[in-house]
């Protein structure tokens, strides 16, 4: 059985050797350069809708591995685009 998400996970990760805060909360996913207090947010209904999106229009055009997944990334682009976490 899983545990419930009820408050903010913050983890520390590294991109190009400079570190980053990620936080994972009941809202979504939340990016932050170390020392900079404006990150980058996405909800959980927007990556869940973009990876649909994805699949099905890997299923339009045919681009699907063995399994029925889709194997690129969607040609929208990103999935951060609305709905954003304050």
């Amino acid at each position: 059985m899983t545990t419930k998400l009820v408050r903010p996970v913050r983890r520390e990760i590294l991109i190009d050797g400079e570190p980053f805060t990620v936080v994972i909360s009941p809202q979504g996913i939340r990016l932050t350069k170390k020392r900079f207090r404006a990150g980058r947010g996405v909800s959980w209904k927007v990556i869940w809708e973009g990876l649909e999106r994805a699949a099905r229009e890997g299923a339009a055009d045919g681009s699907r591995d063995g399994a029925g997944h889709a194997t690129g990334q969607s040609s929208s682009g990103s999935l951060a685009s609305s709905n954003r976490i304050p």
